[in-house]
């Protein structure tokens, strides 16, 4: 009886070592998951506020937008108003810039973009002569250097000699 005595102390301190390491383990386990838990908590609270912060700011930088549109689209219109409170239907401005005392400047721009105009004569008026968008168009990306003042400049004068001549 004695021996069985032993055994079932032995026994029991066996189960009892046992539980202590399982209590041991679950306290560990358990110290763990609230640690991660309270470092998820703490990462997703600060990532929670980076995010709303960050909306916060899109939000406000909208609304500003959305108010310098609002004050765009009021100062066209009010143009828009006084433009047409401003117009008389029977004496219109036809052109809105003065030649006058101006022959010398125009000479002067001509002397600054005659070598352009001696040495690409024929291409520019080849291109003041298409009717096509798309034509003119393809004509100026195949002679991109042609885009410039002076080409203007030149396409305008002809226009106007064109039209002295009838």
């Amino acid at each position: 009886s004695s021996q069985t005595y032993s055994q079932g102390i032995e026994l029991a301190c066996q189960k009892e070592r046992e539980f202590v390491k399982h209590s041991v383990e679950c306290t560990w386990n358990l110290a763990e998951a609230q640690q991660k838990f309270g470092s998820l908590a703490l990462h997703n609270s600060e990532s929670c506020d980076q995010e709303a912060a960050q909306a916060r700011t899109e939000a406000a930088e909208l609304r500003w937008r959305e108010e310098e549109w609002r004050r765009k689209e009021e100062a066209l219109n009010q143009r828009e108003r006084q433009n047409l409170l401003n117009t008389d239907p029977v004496s219109k401005e036809v052109f809105n810039k003065s030649f006058i005392n101006q022959k010398r400047r125009e000479i002067e721009d001509e002397a600054v973009s005659e070598p352009l105009m001696q040495k690409h004569e024929q291409k520019i008026r080849h291109f003041g002569m298409l009717s096509r968008w798309d034509d003119s168009q393809r004509f100026l990306s195949d002679h991109p250097y042609l885009v410039c003042e002076e080409t203007s400049r030149y396409l305008m004068l002809w226009c106007f000699h064109l039209e002295a001549e009838q």
